[in-house]
């Protein structure tokens, strides 16, 4: 359908709490939580394929591996 999914939490509208993203195609591209439409804290990023390219802090929207020592980052899966 050329649309990206979500299944989660919503409030006033917007993603906040816990949900998971999907691509078009149905492929999670990315689980965890998110805060105003934006993802922060923990989650894991998928590429589009579906395989984990990173698990750790989120902030802004963006990875954030400097504030979490137990982030998770495979830089080979991130150039799939």
């Amino acid at each position: 359908n050329g649309q990206i999914g979500y299944k989660g939490i919503f409030k006033n509208g917007v993603k906040h709490g816990n949900g998971t993203e999907h691509n078009a195609d149905g492929v999670i591209v990315y689980s965890g939580e998110w805060k105003d439409d934006v993802k922060v804290g923990e989650g894991t990023l998928y590429n589009s394929h579906g395989f984990k390219i990173y698990h750790g802090n989120f902030e802004n929207g963006e990875p954030n591996p400097n504030t979490d020592s137990n982030a998770d980052y495979d830089e080979m899966l991130c150039v799939i």
